[in-house]
């Protein structure tokens, strides 16, 4: 304590506990049990001073304002260990030492992380001279919006030192509402790529100014965190905190991180916030995007002689040595050749192994960083063998994160060349047990000492190189092919544990002349240490190396095609640390299992990133989402995909906790049309648009929010926020990078898409009445801008803003708002605006079900085309070169031109698409009830797409208790279709006389019955096909509310509008009939009408109104009991084997299992989603 957090001015790392002793009395200080908890001397007396001692500690500690210890009172009946309350005390104890320890672990990460960075940055400029001019001029406090800065030069001009320094000075200027971030990008494992390092900041950030943390979902996916990070920033400013941001090295994330570029960076910085980047000069040219003006760019110029003399002077100093000057002048000769500091740095960790005779004739020192590098190479390899040497750095080179010194001399003692170079000469001590000798490491380790760095990973401490042109000097100098096969190979069967566990390897040694087979005694490396800690150091490092080893075999049965390590790197590094463990295999090998487990984890991705972090706790949702999408492809790719679903069916079985098991596979396959999913709005997406020549996608959503994507990687350029309610609609500028959009306040706001700023908002521009279509089409050789309320605007920054109003042409009642969009994309086209006689393709919707296409020229315009299609078409897009007709009814269909022939037919089970876009052979959909954005592809095998599925048009199912058959029916369609859920095909469909409210299945029966509008009962025997059964309605003609069968198909109950009948199911001559009602139940006038209900064996019937009410009804006694009100409408009812249990469900995400003999409640449940349906 005396030399941790006392000692310590920074905040500490400790959990502390007062306990508290109660008075005692003398006779309970002579108990035997209070003599373990008092200060007590040799004669039995009270220690006074052992207590003074005590007291003055727990004063000193209060006094630090660093920790807040818990206090523990222990009461006198907690003192006997006999007594109950003594483990009571010792739970509650144990509990608070846990939670207080978890908290403390829970940010270790970042704290580890932080002083990392703090440590590197200290020793960066331990040693810093000059640049006083190029210090002065960065970071100049401003109080407008403006451009980052950017740090560039040469490598090895000293980049890092100089912002190490920045950072270092300002710490001491800002105030206590100020916060200095530093990262030395590529040091350590969380600054090696965007995420890690946004996730780190962010945490800082919010940790040190007091606001908002992002949540899991945020942290855990990419396009969220920028948006928390740009929002961050504005929030830093509009509190009035300062903020200095220095990211060093950006090349690295640059190398390690290409799709992402750099589109996360912000292009415009909010006052009070400073963002400073520094990068090489070989890729200054791909950040000149960033920056705007010339003022915000500095390049760090070499050393002159005057500043290498003071660096001379005061790095030998602070190492406690002394050049003479004929020393000096040959450092000074040979640093004019380059003048670069770490050429300088070099030479000067050379000449601290000099003495004060050593002459300068003998020493060889390189006329470049470069060459001293070389030199030093080779001096070690004389000392200590070319073999050793050669292999033990490309061991750490060729480590996806580093390797620790335990780590590096097991391998090293699995290389046979290594060995076989060490025991030459001479046999090794035992013929049985064969290792690396440690002194050759640690002789090794000392020279290498000044080019060899720490970091720690997850409580490891591993080894990097200190600088990045040693390592690329190690990389040309040994690593050949052959030879980096070879080594991949040895730490790939490391990290498999192939040779643990007393498995022999041979090797022949030269003083040999026969096999050695020798335990190397190097550990196993299980999957798991234990049941909740995972071998992270092997989830990181085998699939890089089997890959670069080129063991696809082991690759595909070990790693890619285990369920158990898929799970268990999903729940414990994140599914894009998956993602790019596939990638990196897809970019080494054409694989197409490989490729379709890598679109699966692309699919899966939102659904995992939206599970606020709870993956870990259940990972049915991980392996659910891997069944349903792979089943189908399992006989295709039966060597990886059909075993990794035979292990997902072996999870199912023996899982303790209730999951949903899918029994077709009804998601989107991978290699299937749908490619990915963009995130992002937190409510329905109204309008998208897209620029296929700048390769942009545009879309606005009912929260405000407009994103804007790049289409070649489909990442996140900007998010625009500004419109305070729904965007109605948006339009992409053809000669500047401008965008256009009107929203639900009104307002019409035009965005720059390089910088991400609004230019300008102009309110009252447009209608904010809902139900009225918005569009905008831009003139912009006229610089007339036109949409459809009828006011005119003035003119604002050199723009026209003229606003007209363009009824939309209607050719039936009914008939949707895609007229008004294509005529105003016919003004676009410039055969619109001249003679030219070339026809051109208008779309507009005829009626309900029916796409017409219009054949429109100049003079005329004539009907050719009548597309059919079983639901409302909402909307329609014809492909970029006209072909091809893409349209929405619920689904997506994709129609010839020409023919119009249906060409193809994209079902899911999703939301109805309101708006599509085609980018050549892409389309992009969108739904104002879903938040999410679809990028489906037209080519695709036809053998992945999904075939179990029911169509999105489908409100109402009736499901047979095998699941093997599923009766639907289509909104507005008069016709219920059979479908046989495993293959996903029709079977049959059904000819009904009114619209169908309401069905229900029995099984055992093989009927179905249908409850119509009209208060008809259809009845469908399934076993005789042609046949139909009626129940005539009543003489009122209710509609028909609800359906309940009995368990034992006896019974049925029939809801009406004013009550609710009980007929009976039985059968005549082998042929099923309905008899009765038998029994009628009036309902009240006052309840709500019936939603859901369910029939019980013994006459009960339990069932759920609009209002929410829940009554249960004997037919029997004829009497009636209320249960427990919902908050909104009752969507289900079901119930349990032997109707010991119902489950009801409502629209205020609320489900109460009841038990139902006696009539008590057991649970209730709450979800963010409302429940529909109970099966």
């Amino acid at each position: 304590m005396e030399h941790g957090f006392l000692k310590t001015q920074k905040d500490a790392s400790a959990v502390l506990f007062f306990r508290e002793l109660p008075r005692l009395s003398k006779r309970d200080c002579k108990k035997n049990f209070a003599k373990f908890l008092l200060d007590v001397t040799a004669d039995g007396l009270l220690d006074t001073e052992a207590r003074e001692l005590l007291a003055d500690l727990k004063q000193r500690i209060y006094n630090t304002g660093r920790l807040q210890p818990l206090c523990m009172e222990l009461s006198k009946g907690a003192m006997d260990p006999s007594r109950k309350e003594h483990k009571g005390y010792l739970g509650k104890l144990c509990e608070q030492v846990t939670s207080q320890m978890k908290e403390l672990i829970r940010w270790s990460w970042l704290k580890q992380e932080i002083f990392h960075h703090a440590v590197l940055s200290e020793e960066k400029c331990s040693v810093f001279k000059g640049r006083d001019s190029i210090l002065g001029k960065i970071c100049i406090s401003t109080n407008a919006c403006h451009d980052p800065l950017l740090v560039h030069g040469p490598s090895g001009v000293g980049k890092t030192a100089l912002l190490c320094k920045l950072a270092q000075e300002m710490r001491g200027v800002v105030d206590h509402r100020g916060v200095v971030v530093l990262r030395l990008l590529g040091t350590s494992p969380l600054s090696s790529d965007v995420d890690s390092v946004l996730r780190g900041v962010c945490l800082q950030v919010c940790g040190a100014l007091g606001l908002q943390f992002p949540y899991p979902h945020i942290a855990n996916a990419h396009e969220e965190l920028v948006r928390f990070f740009h929002s961050m920033l504005e929030d830093v400013s509009k509190q009035g905190d300062t903020l200095l941001l220095i990211l060093d090295s950006l090349d690295q994330l640059l190398e390690a991180n290409k799709p992402h570029k750099l589109d996360w960076i912000p292009k415009v910085i909010p006052p009070n916030v400073q963002l400073v980047l520094s990068i090489s000069d070989d890729y200054v040219e791909k950040c000149k995007s960033l920056v705007s003006a010339e003022q915000n760019v500095f390049r760090v110029e070499l050393l002159t002689d005057d500043q290498g003399k003071d660096v001379i002077g005061a790095y030998m100093s602070a190492a406690g040595r002394k050049l003479t000057s004929e020393q000096v002048d040959t450092i000074l000769n040979r640093f004019q050749q380059s003048r670069s500091p770490l050429h300088m740095k070099l030479m000067l960790d050379t000449a601290k192994q000099w003495s004060s005779c050593t002459s300068t004739s003998n020493v060889r020192l390189g006329v470049s960083a470069q060459e001293v590098m070389t030199q030093f190479v080779e001096s070690l390899e004389e000392s200590h063998g070319k073999k050793l040497v050669s292999h033990a750095l490309c061991f750490i080179l060729l480590s996806r994160s580093g390797l620790s010194e335990a780590e590096l001399q097991d391998v090293l003692s699995l290389d046979n060349d290594v060995l076989a170079e060490i025991y030459k000469y001479w046999l090794p001590p035992s013929h049985t047990l064969l290792r690396f000798p440690r002194l050759h490491w640690s002789r090794l380790r000392h020279d290498l000492t000044a080019h060899l760095t720490e970091r720690w990973e997850g409580g490891v401490i591993l080894l990097g190189f200190t600088h990045r042109q040693f390592a690329e000097l190690i990389r040309k100098r040994y690593l050949s092919r052959d030879m980096k096969t070879d080594m991949h190979a040895i730490l790939a069967e490391y990290f498999l544990g192939q040779w643990s566990q007393g498995q022999l390897r041979p090797i022949l040694l030269p003083s040999l002349s026969t096999l050695l087979n020798a335990d190397r005694k190097v550990p196993p490396q299980p999957l798991w240490f234990t049941g909740e800690v995972a071998n992270m150091r092997k989830l990181h490092e085998l699939p890089y190396h089997l890959a670069h080893a080129g063991k696809w075999e082991e690759l595909r049965q070990s790693v890619l095609g285990s369920l158990d390590w898929l799970c268990c790197k999903t729940l414990r590094c994140g599914v894009s640390c998956v993602i790019q463990d596939l990638s990196l295999c897809t970019d080494l090998t054409d694989c197409p299992e490989i490729r379709m487990l890598k679109e699966t984890f692309l699919l899966l991705k939102p659904l995992l990133d939206l599970s606020d972090g709870r993956v870990g706790k259940y990972p049915s949702l991980l392996v659910t989402e891997i069944f349903a999408r792979l089943q189908g492809l399992a006989d295709l790719y039966p060597s990886m995909i059909g075993q990794l679903c035979s292990q997902c069916v072996g999870w199912f079985g023996s899982c303790t906790d209730p999951v949903l098991v899918p029994k077709c596979s009804f998601f989107q396959a991978p290699g299937g049309p749908l490619k990915s999913t963009l995130t992002g709005f937190m409510k329905g997406v109204k309008a998208i648009v897209l620029c296929s020549k700048r390769e942009l996608l545009v879309a606005g959503s009912e929260d405000g929010l407009i994103i804007v994507w790049n289409l070649n990687h489909l990442q996140t350029l900007h998010t625009l926020s500004g419109h305070t309610a729904g965007v109605l609609s948006l339009k992409l500028m053809d000669k500047t990078n401008h965008c256009l959009s009107t929203g639900l306040d009104g307002t019409l706001r035009k965005w720059c898409l390089i910088s991400g700023q609004q230019l300008f908002c102009i309110t009252d521009a447009v209608s904010v009445q809902t139900h009225t279509p918005t569009h905008i089409h831009m003139i912009e050789e006229r610089r007339i801008v036109i949409t459809n309320p009828s006011s005119l605007k003035h003119d604002h920054d050199q723009m026209k803003i003229v606003i007209i109003h363009s009824p939309a042409y209607r050719t039936k009642p009914g008939a949707s708002c895609l007229n008004v969009a294509t005529m105003l994309r016919l003004l676009d086209k410039e055969s619109y605006f001249s003679d030219s006689s070339d026809p051109l393709f208008f779309l507009v919707e005829g009626c309900d079900r029916t796409l017409c296409v219009f054949l429109v020229t100049l003079t005329s315009m004539q009907r050719v085309l009548d597309l059919h299609h079983d639901a409302s078409v909402l909307c329609a897009v014809s492909s970029s070169e006209g072909s091809e007709i893409i349209t929405s009814a619920q689904d997506r269909i994709v129609w010839s031109v020409t023919t119009g022939a249906l060409l193809d037919w994209i079902g899911v089970m999703d939301s109805a698409v309101s708006s599509l876009a085609v980018h050549q052979r892409t389309i992009i959909s969108a739904s104002v009830i879903a938040n999410q954005l679809k990028v489906w592809q037209l080519d695709y095998n036809t053998k992945h797409r999904s075939k179990s599925f029911i169509p999105a048009y489908y409100p109402l199912v009736a499901l047979s208790k095998d699941a093997n058959e599923t009766q639907i029916k289509s909104a507005k369609v008069l016709k219920p279709k059979l479908f046989i859920c495993f293959t996903g095909l029709r079977s049959d469909s059904m000819d009904v006389s009114s619209e169908v409210c309401c069905m229900e299945l029995a099984q055992q029966k093989r009927l179905l019955f249908c409850g119509l509008r009209t208060g008809t009962i259809l009845i469908y025997p399934l076993d005789f096909a042609p046949e139909t059964l009626c129940l005539p309605p009543p003489e009122s003609l209710p509609m028909v509310r609800s359906m309940a069968i009995s368990p034992r198909e006896d019974r049925m109950a029939v809801a009406y509008e004013d009550s609710v009948c009980l007929f009976e199911i039985t059968s005549r001559d082998s042929f099923p009939c309905v008899d009765g009602p038998f029994e009628r139940y009036t309902l009240c006038l006052l309840h709500s009408p019936i939603s859901a209900m369910a029939l019980l064996s013994d006459c009960r019937l339990l069932y759920g109104t609009f209002g929410g009410e829940v009554v249960t009804y004997d037919f029997k006694s004829a009497t009636a009991a209320e249960l427990d009100h919902h908050g909104a409408a009752i969507t289900c009812i079901t119930m349990s084997n032997w109707d010991a249990q119902a489950l009801i469900g409502s629209q205020d995400c609320i489900q109460k299992l009841w038990n139902l003999s006696p009539v008590l409640l057991n649970h209730t449940m709450e979800y963010k989603v409302r429940v529909c349906r109970l099966l």
